[in-house]
């Protein structure tokens, strides 16, 4: 009888050695270190997410555009979906174009980003409850390309004697 009880005695302790770990365990900051980095295929961006510093219920992101298309991208516009309800505090080398009516953030630019090139913006995401981690998704909702060897249209022009 006194062999049963230790055992359960130990087994209680492990348990509550445990549970005193585990609710010590700083959970907002591995939430934030879980997904600090994202990649994603948005043709014809190729765009990747690096977190660059988070607090409170905010955080500040650098995403990082390459143009894989064979074509100069002379204006995109992108949809960033974040796995909870954010807004942009802050944004720069870039404009948050979102609406009310938007589910996602909307960015664009009017930057040329060569074929092969790469151009990096930056912003601050805010949410209600914890600071935002990476991206579930982003997509480019429209971009405008130019053709290096498309010659332009050629204009009436009246030559004069």
């Amino acid at each position: 009888m006194t062999n049963r009880f230790s055992r359960r005695l130990q087994l209680i302790t492990i348990l509550l050695i445990i549970s005193s770990f585990i609710g010590a365990l700083p959970w907002r900051e591995i939430r934030a270190d879980m997904n600090t980095h994202g990649e994603y295929d948005a043709y014809p961006l190729s765009i990747t997410y690096d977190q660059a510093a988070t607090w409170d219920t905010s955080t500040q992101g650098e995403f990082t555009l390459t143009n894989v298309s064979e074509f100069e991208i002379t204006s995109w516009t992108l949809g960033v979906d974040y796995f909870e309800d954010v807004t942009i505090s802050n944004i720069w080398n870039a404009t948050d174009i979102t609406t009310e009516e938007d589910e996602n953030l909307h960015i664009s630019g009017n930057v040329s980003i060569p074929a092969g090139e790469s151009y990096t913006f930056g912003l601050i995401a805010t949410s209600e409850e914890n600071a935002p981690v990476a991206p579930s998704d982003i997509n480019t909702i429209n971009f405008i390309s130019v053709d290096p060897n498309e010659e332009p249209a050629e204009e009436n022009v009246e030559e004069v004697a």
